[in-house]
């Protein structure tokens, strides 16, 4: 890759420890359950709840640009 140092990318999935993985929703939710800090919001923490929330503003940035999208799709279709 041009520009990017190599040493900063991730390692790829492969060279984990794949049984770790399927810990890591319990451990998750045990350490926000017993965190005081997080007591009152542990309901919203965690990765499945980020990422529905990271869906959800996906879904809302596509949405609002959509339509202007649309609009130089077509002035660019009726160009041609």
């Amino acid at each position: 890759m041009r520009g990017i140092s190599t040493s900063l990318l991730a390692p790829p999935l492969l060279w984990m420890d794949l049984s770790s993985l399927s810990l890591s929703p319990r451990s998750e939710a045990a350490f926000f359950s017993s965190t005081s800090a997080y007591h009152d919001v542990t309901s919203q923490c965690g990765i499945p709840n980020l990422a529905r929330r990271l869906n959800a503003i996906l879904v809302e940035h596509i949405r609002a640009l959509l339509p202007s999208l649309r609009r130089k799709i077509q002035v660019n279709l009726a160009l041609q």
